[in-house]
């Protein structure tokens, strides 16, 4: 304890303060806090801090100081003026409480991990069987959480068939008998599990408030102990009832164990023969193999096995096949030898079967048409016939080394591929449930079907591989010459699709020579034009020549396609020829291509260039006309192939020139007809214009006859409708239709000019319809005919009306034509009218094969539905 006044200086101390800080009191007493402690800590800080803050009551604090734990008690006293007289403080060591509790907790954190990483879970259970208490460990053991168990009973978890023993054995563990228990639980997944606990009883204040315990899961040791009981029963059950016989020599040699078994073997008992040498049951012509067997396996440490005659108890001779170990004392000194005898004499009389079978199976092999290989699981060579080793010409001196490796590369070596066979082979040896199916070819032309098939039993096991060579090269060379037949016609499709395309003369050449390029890629193809006089052949497209251009200018000393070849030329037979649209051969190259135009000299250095071999040329012939030439240059060494294909091609490309020509000639002469239509529909609708203007005329002689000048009038619209539909047709682009939307729109104005109603309104709905002239003219003149009667009879004052609307139904049309006027009276009979222009109406409309409807309920309404008219045959 020490006594501090306000300022911060120590008054008094006591003995245990001047141990703690290591100084006499008048080293301490007179000096501010922080001297005696060194360096100013939160114990001096803590007494500034009350003497600043002005703090009333007493202020505890825990530090560190000195190297240890501490606890600071500080009580300021206040005199009677309230002023901080002292402050008393007391020290208290905690080191040592501290140093406890902190191994308290170490203690507790490893004995939490030793329960939480135990294979065994730790439990404690009340009285009842609740689980108070498990270790985390339980969720690796059942798969339930601390938390889904605790609290449980843990009866609950329990098989229910061994429920009644365990809570025996819990009793038992109260009553504090320690003995393990072992039962089933079931997981959390459903699963049976074996465990095994041990309890002890919990004790508290001498009364028994529970049991604590561990619970371990024995499936695993369970299973492993019925397995060696099984073992050891099997093992015994197998001794006892086996065919094979188990037996034991000595180092004299004498037999020393037979197993029960001996006595279905041979109808000896075990006991007759232990003591007796190998010599007194073993044919004599054996017993020296016999014995060198043994000593091998004895002297070299090998082990036994060997095939010999033994004789059994009615004195007969069986075939057995002995296979032994010998054993060794620590010492490594011979002490016995342990062996199974087995009956062979069926696989005695089966090998010599299968020996004749091989032999029989051989001499079939080596008589199929096919060559076979057969090859083990590792890839061994196991079986050749004679014909695989013709086949791919297999010298006798490779087959004779019996070399696998030797024998492979070579075999492989005659194929044509043999890095793609070596690929197949390796992908079968990784896939080898897989079957290989192919063909190949060898190195001398012939063509093989290949076939692989593993072998395989019934039971899955692979047994190796077996390989089939089959000769098909003619079959191939049939097949070949039918997938070319099919390709050619797949060209020629190819080539007569786009030629119906074509549009041009020149696109039927570009299509032409590409198709011929394709088929011969090494080749020059040009192709030749004849001129319209039927005189001059001249380049028009050269293929494969794009890098020679230039030098072949400057070699002629002009443009390749600025040339001229005439073609009276060409000697009669080249002419027929090229009529009939064959091949032609040219003997002297270039100089005949050319027809003699190109001097020789100049012709070899072209070919020179060009690396000339055979030259050919054929015409664009049809039905005797010559329309160009197509000329092929291959170079040296390569023949000319799809010859029929060539021709068939010219051919096609002829017929489609011959086709666009025609169709050249039918447009003009369309164009032609088109240009006469137009004329005789404008000079008709002059005529008509000229018709209109006599009318015109015949009204100043008639002016005074208000009936003649109306019926003038009226017939001057009419011809003026005929005449309107005239010019729209000579001024349309198509002349079977005019655009009858605006002609209504015209004819409307007209009629209100003619008739001087410009107070009259006319409202146009007729979306854009495009009619025939035979329905154009009719409709025209019923239009005329109906708004002629509205803007002579509807409007006495003059101001109304008029709306015209058209309606498109599926099959037919309809026209509505309709005034607000004063309307026709009703003692007019509409049906049976003498007039001329209602009788024109009712006759227009038959014409048109419609009907017509009259409404008077707001002024005058027609309804007129008819269908566009058919052009109709005259002569």
């Amino acid at each position: 304890m020490f006594v501090l006044d306000p300022s911060n200086t120590i008054l008094a101390v006591n003995k245990a303060f001047q141990e703690f800080c290591g100084l006499s009191e008048d080293e301490i007493r007179g000096n501010p806090c922080v001297e005696p402690i060194s360096k100013e800590t939160s114990l001096c800080s803590l007494t500034k801090r009350i003497n600043k803050e002005d703090i009333k009551e007493t202020v505890e604090i825990d530090t560190e100081a000195f190297g240890k734990y501490l606890k600071m008690v500080c009580t300021p006293v206040f005199d009677e003026d309230n002023n901080l007289d002292k402050i008393f403080n007391i020290i208290i060591d905690l080191t040592e409480r501290k140093e406890i509790i902190e191994s308290l907790v170490n203690s507790e954190k490893i004995y939490t991990n030793l329960i939480e990483n135990i294979s065994e879970a730790i439990f404690n259970l009340d009285s009842n069987g609740n689980i108070v208490y498990i270790s985390p460990v339980v969720e690796k053991i059942t798969g339930y959480t601390v938390n889904e168990i605790k609290g449980q009973n843990f009866t609950i978890f329990v098989h229910p068939e061994d429920r009644d023993k365990t809570l025996k054995s819990m009793q038992e563990a109260l009553s504090g008998k320690d003995e393990p228990a072992k039962f089933r639980i079931i997981d959390k997944k459903g699963k049976e599990l074996n465990v095994e606990t041990l309890c002890n009883p919990l004790i508290e204040n001498d009364t028994i408030i529970g049991v604590t315990g561990t619970l371990s899961d024995i499936t695993h040791r369970k299973r492993v102990e019925r397995e060696l009981i099984d073992s050891e029963e099997n093992l015994r059950f197998i001794t006892n009832n086996m065919t094979d016989v188990i037996g034991q020599l000595n180092m004299e040699g004498n037999i020393t164990y037979f197993s029960p078994s001996l006595r279905q073997l041979t109808g000896y008992e075990p006991q007759e023969l232990v003591g007796k040498g190998t010599s007194d049951l073993v044919h004599p012509e054996d017993q020296e193999k016999v014995l060198n067997g043994i000593q091998d396996g004895i002297f070299n440490r090998n082990p036994i096995t060997v095939e010999y005659r033994t004789k059994i108890s009615d004195g007969s001779y069986l075939w057995v096949e002995s296979k032994g170990k010998p054993v060794y004392d620590i010492d490594g000194n011979f002490k016995s030898a342990v062996f199974v005898v087995r009956d062979i004499s069926d696989r005695k009389k089966i090998e010599e079967e299968l020996l004749f079978n091989n032999t029989l199976l051989e001499a079939q092999l080596n008589s199929t048409p096919a060559g076979i290989l057969v090859v083990d699981d590792e890839s061994n060579l196991i079986l050749m016939n004679n014909r695989f080793k013709d086949y791919l010409n297999i010298p006798d001196d490779i087959i004779d080394s019996e070399d696998d490796i030797k024998i492979f590369k070579y075999s492989l070596n005659q194929f044509k591929d043999p890095k793609d066979v070596m690929e197949q082979i390796k992908h079968l040896i990784k896939h080898k449930n897989e079957r290989l199916h192919d063909q190949s070819e060898t190195i001398d032309g012939r063509v093989f079907d290949r076939y692989s098939s593993p072998l395989i039993d019934k039971n899955g096991q692979y047994y190796g591989r077996i390989y089939y060579l089959s000769d098909i090269t003619p079959l191939s060379k049939a097949e070949n010459k039918i997938k070319n037949s099919l390709k050619e016609k797949e060209i020629i499709n190819q080539v007569i699709m786009q030629l119906v395309e074509v549009q041009k003369t020149s696109e039927i050449y570009s299509i032409i020579g590409k198709s011929i390029k394709n088929l011969l890629p090494c080749s020059y193809v040009l192709i030749s034009t004849l001129d319209s006089e039927m005189k001059n052949f001249q380049i028009v497209e050269a293929f494969g020549l794009e890098n020679k251009i230039n030098t072949l200018k400057n070699i002629l000393g002009t443009d390749l396609y600025k040339m001229k070849f005439p073609m009276f030329n060409m000697t009669e037979e080249d002419r027929e020829k090229y009529q009939s649209a064959q091949l032609i051969s040219f003997e002297n190259g270039f100089y005949d291509l050319t027809v003699g135009m190109i001097p020789r000299p100049i012709c070899k250095i072209i070919e020179k260039v060009l690396n000339v071999g055979k030259i050919y040329s054929i015409g664009f012939s049809r039905e005797g006309t010559i329309y160009g030439s197509l000329n092929i240059i291959l170079p040296k060494g390569q023949e000319l192939v799809n010859k029929d294909v060539i021709e068939t091609i010219l051919h096609q490309g002829s017929i489609t020139i011959q086709r666009q020509r025609a169709e050249e000639l039918i447009k003009t002469s369309l164009l032609e007809k088109e240009v006469l239509l137009r004329e005789i529909h404008h000079r008709v609708k002059n005529n008509l214009q000229i018709i209109s203007s006599l009318l015109d005329l015949q009204e100043d002689y008639v002016s005074e006859d208000a009936t003649a000048v109306n019926v003038l009038k009226e017939s001057q619209n009419r011809v003026l409708s005929m005449a309107m539909i005239h010019e729209m047709i000579y001024q349309s682009e198509d002349l079977s239709h005019i655009n009858f939307s605006e002609y209504i729109r015209s004819l409307t104005s007209n009629l209100l000019n003619s008739y001087g109603k410009s107070n009259v309104i006319t409202r146009i709905d007729v979306e854009q319809i495009y009619l025939n002239i035979e329905t154009s003219i009719p409709l025209g003149l019923l239009i005329t005919e109906i708004i002629s009667n509205s803007l002579k009879y509807a409007f006495p004052e003059g101001e109304g009306k008029i709306t015209v609307e058209y309606l498109p139904k599926e099959e037919e049309y309809e026209l509505i034509i309709s005034d607000n006027g004063i309307g026709i009276p009703e003692d007019i009979d509409f049906n049976n009218q003498s007039t001329l222009g209602l009788r024109l109406v009712k006759s227009l409309v038959n014409q048109l094969d419609g009907t017509i409807q009259l409404d008077r309920t707001k002024g005058t309404q027609y309804t007129i539905k008819f269908k566009e008219q058919k052009y109709k045959t005259r002569f």
